[in-house]
């Protein structure tokens, strides 16, 4: 089965959660989620992982590390919603799930708790408006700016997204192929522009958008770029 249809059984899944527990605009809420749900979540300050799933009384519960960041804390909740309805995205996919690899389960508690956090949906609809990332954080609070960036990977535009920490790229996948690690001139552009001003910055060229973001903190200092292309003869 291929990664779309597992995709596809995922967002069928998250859809029928959101509607029979009355959720009806973004954000989703993960606690809340489970709440209505009728899944127990207990904050459990001695667990070394972020979240844990148990059978208490015959009824799931989800036990949570406290974290510092609220986000982090919805991330941790999906995904252990994420584990507790595995059967049923199995279900829907028209599969046991039994004879799939070691791992599944928790990349498919990783792919569910990105599609709850931002429902495809209501997603793509928000980024066929605008896919600006402050904009797209106002709207699905719940997911952080890294998340949200690295799920404009899932539209269906060649895209590149580059996460730069402390002023050096960490990370940069694209959604065609394993882009270049070297930056075009023109991100190098807009994230001196990001830096220089605190603000976000956009260059339109040659084919190509390059948006970035300022996502600061303090004294950590993270940038987020977007390349995507805007003609059909360009391709990453």
């Amino acid at each position: 089965m291929s990664p779309c249809d597992w995709q596809a059984a995922i967002d069928r899944v998250v859809r029928d959660l959101l509607q029979s527990a009355e959720i009806s605009a973004p954000p989703v809420d993960a606690l809340q989620l489970a709440a209505r749900l009728h899944v127990t979540v207990a904050i459990d300050r001695g667990q070394p992982e972020r979240g844990r799933l148990k059978r208490v009384g015959g009824a799931p519960s989800i036990f949570l590390r406290p974290e510092d960041r609220p986000e982090r804390l919805q991330w941790a909740a999906a995904h252990e919603l994420g584990e507790s309805v595995a059967w049923r995205v199995c279900e829907v996919a028209g599969t046991t799930g039994r004879d799939l690899p070691a791992g599944w389960r928790e990349d498919l508690a990783n792919e569910f708790a990105q599609r709850l956090l931002l429902p495809a949906h209501w997603f793509e609809a928000a980024c066929a408006v605008e896919a600006d990332l402050l904009r797209l954080k106002e709207q699905f609070a719940s997911a952080s700016h890294e998340l949200i960036a690295w799920r404009l990977l899932a539209l269906d535009i060649p895209t590149v997204v580059t996460l730069c920490d402390q002023g050096q790229v960490v990370r940069r996948r694209g959604n065609r192929s394993a882009p270049p690690y070297e930056l075009l001139p023109e991100e190098r552009d807009c994230l001196d522009a990001v830096r220089r001003d605190r603000a976000p910055c956009e260059i339109c060229a040659d084919g190509f958008r390059v948006q970035a973001w300022p996502v600061y903190e303090g004294a950590w200092k993270r940038e987020i770029v977007r390349t995507s292309c805007t003609a059909d003869l360009i391709d990453f």
